[in-house]
C-alpha cells in the first residue's frame, strides 16, 4: 500500500509553500549585485534566509541584514576554506543551517522571474530520485558595445538548486558541485521546478570579473596538479581544458594565489600548506563534531537511521 501511495504522489505535479522553504546564498562581496536578488526572493513570499558569507570586505553582510532583518541568519565562512575544500563544502555548511522541510540555493548575481504563484513553488514534474528538483536559470549579456538596451538570453541552464537536506542528501564537488543521494549524482534523476531566474553575471563590475577569474584559476590549477580534489569533476576538465589552457590558466592562478597569500605548495603537485589544513580541520571536526543548530542535529539524527522521506 505504501509503495502504491508513494508512486501516485511521485507522478503527479504539486506546489511547495514559501514558508516551508529556507533560501541559502552563498557570498562574497556581492553588494553591488545581491539588492534585486533578495527584492524578489521577498516579493515572491520567502521568508527565512541562510547566508554565508565568506569574508566580506564591502560591508555584504550588514547589507543583507539591513534588508532581511530577522528573516536571516547570517553565517561565516573561511574564504580559504572554498579554495581548499570547494563549492560543495560551502552549500553543505549553509545548509546544515537550515530548519525547514526544503532549501533552495540562489547565487548573489540571479534573480527570480518565475515560478511563485500565491506564496508557492510550482513542481512541473517529479524525477526519478523524490524531493529534489531544477531550477532554470537564463543567462544574460549585453547584445552590442554593452548596451543595457540590447540585454539578450545567450545560453539557459537548469541546476538542481531545491531540496530536503539531510545525511543522505548532499551536495558533492569541488567546483562544479551537484546533489547527491548516498553518494549517487541526482543530476539525471532529478524533478523540475518552475522556478525560473536571470543571471546577472556577466554585469559584475570589472574588478569583481577580474576576481573570480583568478579564484576560478586557482582552483582548476589545483584539480590539475592534486588528483585528491577532482571529486565530482569530468576528466575533460584536467584531461584537455587545462592542457590546452596550461599556460595562461597558470599565469592566471599564480597571481591570484599571490594576491591572496597562498604560496605555491598550497596548489602545486605536493601541497604541503593545503595538506597541513585538511589535518588541522579533521582535528577540529573530532573536537567539535557538529556545527548544526539543535533542530539541524535532530534532523540529521533521524535521517541516520530513517529512508529518506517521500
Amino acid at each position: 500500500m505504501t509503495v502504491e501511495l508513494e508512486a501516485e504522489d511521485i507522478s503527479r505535479p504539486g506546489r511547495l509553500s514559501c514558508n516551508t522553504i529556507d533560501v541559502g546564498l552563498i557570498v562574497y562581496n556581492e553588494r553591488a549585485m545581491i539588492g534585486p536578488t533578495l527584492a524578489a526572493l521577498l516579493a515572491a513570499g520567502f521568508d527565512r534566509f541562510i547566508v554565508l558569507d565568506m569574508q566580506s570586505t564591502d560591508g555584504t553582510a550588514d547589507y543583507v541584514r539591513d534588508i532581511l532583518g530577522d528573516k536571516v541568519q547570517i553565517i561565516s565562512f573561511p574564504r580559504r576554506s572554498l579554495i581548499e575544500y570547494g563549492y560543495a563544502e560551502a552549500r553543505n555548511t549553509c545548509a546544515s543551517f537550515s530548519t525547514r522541510d526544503w532549501l533552495l540555493f540562489v547565487d548573489a548575481d540571479e534573480v527570480l522571474i518565475s515560478g511563485v504563484e500565491n506564496g508557492a513553488v510550482a513542481i512541473m514534474n517529479h524525477g526519478e530520485t523524490p524531493n529534489v528538483y531544477s531550477i532554470t536559470r537564463k543567462n544574460l549579456k549585453c547584445d552590442t558595445n554593452n548596451d543595457p538596451d540590447s540585454i539578450i538570453v545567450y545560453s539557459t541552464e537548469t541546476h538542481n538548486r531545491l531540496y530536503k537536506p539531510n545525511f543522505r542528501m548532499r551536495y558533492n564537488g569541488y567546483i562544479h558541485e551537484n546533489i547527491v543521494l548516498s553518494g549517487e549524482s541526482c543530476q539525471k534523476t532529478a524533478g523540475q521546478s518552475a522556478l525560473i531566474f536571470d543571471h546577472h553575471a556577466k554585469f559584475k563590475t570589472e574588478i569583481d570579473l577580474h576576481h573570480k577569474e583568478g579564484l576560478y584559476a586557482l582552483m582548476l590549477w589545483r584539480v590539475y596538479n592534486q588528483p585528491d580534489v577532482r571529486v565530482g569533476i569530468g576528466p575533460w576538465w584536467y584531461d584537455t581544458y587545462v592542457p590546452e589552457r596550461l599556460g595562461y590558466i597558470e599565469t592566471v592562478a599564480e597571481r591570484f594565489a599571490q594576491q591572496e597569500g597562498y604560496p605555491p605548495s598550497f596548489y602545486g603537485p605536493t601541497a604541503q600548506d593545503a595538506s597541513f589544513y585538511k589535518r588541522l580541520k579533521s582535528a577540529m571536526r573530532l573536537l567539535f563534531p557538529s556545527r548544526l543548530t539543535p533542530m539541524g542535529k535532530i534532523k540529521r539524527a533521524i535521517s541516520n537511521f530513517y529512508p529518506l522521506s517521500k
